[in-house]
């Protein structure tokens, strides 16, 4: 009789704390707003000839993001965003799509014009580059393509917002193996970053921006050399935008061996059509990529072209048609096969979808 009382007891207790629980909960979602959205690439591919083989098509999704934002009070916001992505590492468990976190921060505001961030926050320059680069969904920046800056890592910023729309400067410090790697090494890795309207108030050149950053990181528990640095010119004016990004990286791989610095240099345009029922729906995407990984060695450059005719289908859908062709200076790249190839080119049809 005893043990049924007291399990009762502890059954009541449980009803109340979970009852309680749901108030509580009930009364913060009412107080607390949270807004949820995601962002969606999805592609087909048709290989002409190349890496996956001649004649070679396939359905894929490149990227799902889902975010959900919170504020919390007047100068406190919270921000998670999950990344549902294609595993294609050696040695996993799984290589079909996969989940993990790519944003995690508080973002603190104690005055307008400074924003300090905390947690898994965003990377200090790809988010730049899109500014300008609006077609993530069909390649990513030059700078997150080929691996010289992390798009995300646990750290520390500071954002502040100049005057007048004159820009932002900014600063970092981060773990510096990025935001899919466990922190192993004790250095962090510093950047300074800054972008500039120089002419905010000018009805032609308000759309010109100017950025650079400058990165500073130890490879290795060695303490081994990490630089980074990086600049970008945007502009746009009515149907044109035009832009160039340029990163240059110096590595130092083991402590016997030499540095190795490498560049890359990206010029995209986006044209849209000179007709006042489309210039809003149709648009030409051009960009190009020339990147030399050692500049110590001949023959390793890569160059990558994108051409594409991108419509946009509603206000969150945007499709496109692109003609994407890579090539190297000697046969590299390795086929399905198992041969070397120096080109590989295919169609894309990219749908991007935001909501």
């Amino acid at each position: 009789m005893n043990k049924y009382f007291t399990n009762s007891k502890i059954f009541f207790v449980i009803v109340l704390l979970w009852y309680s629980a749901q108030v509580s909960f009930a009364q913060t979602t009412e107080s607390i707003p949270v807004t949820f959205g995601a962002q969606f690439f999805g592609n087909y591919s048709y290989t002409v000839n190349g890496i996956d083989g001649k004649d070679f098509s396939k359905f894929d999704v490149d990227r799902m993001y889902l975010t959900m934002k919170s504020k919390l009070s007047d100068n406190w916001k919270l921000q998670f965003t999950s990344d549902v992505y294609r595993n294609t590492s050696s040695g996993t468990y799984y290589s079909g799509l996969s989940l993990r976190v790519k944003f995690a921060f508080l973002d603190f505001t104690p005055w307008s014009s400074l924003s300090i961030k905390a947690g898994m926050i965003p990377g200090p320059w790809n988010g730049v580059v899109e500014t300008q680069w609006k077609y993530r969904g069909v390649v990513a920046t030059a700078n997150d393509k080929y691996n010289y800056i992390q798009t995300a890592d646990l750290g520390l910023s500071a954002t502040y917002s100049l005057p007048e729309k004159y820009g932002e400067i900014a600063g970092y410090i981060y773990n510096g193996d990025g935001y899919t790697s466990p922190e192993t090494n004790q250095f962090k890795d510093l950047v300074l970053r800054a972008t500039i309207n120089p002419f905010p108030t000018n009805s032609i050149l308000k759309n010109l921006m100017l950025g650079g950053y400058t990165y500073i990181g130890k490879s290795t528990t060695a303490g081994l050399k990490k630089q980074r640095f990086g600049g970008l010119v945007g502009y746009s004016y009515s149907v044109l935008l035009v832009g160039a990004e340029y990163d240059s990286k110096t590595d130092v791989a083991t402590a016997t061996s030499p540095e190795v610095k490498g560049n890359v240099l990206s010029l995209f345009s986006e044209i849209k059509m000179p007709v006042a029922e489309l210039e809003s729906k149709l648009s030409l995407v051009l960009r190009y990529d020339s990147s030399d990984p050692n500049l110590d060695k001949d023959n390793d450059k890569t160059h990558y072209f994108v051409a594409g005719l991108a419509w946009k289908a509603t206000d969150k859908v945007t499709m496109v048609l692109d003609r994407q062709v890579l090539t190297t200076d000697t046969p590299t790249l390795k086929t399905s096969s198992g041969s070397l190839t120096d080109k590989d080119e295919k169609w894309v049809i990219n749908a991007i979808v935001s909501f």
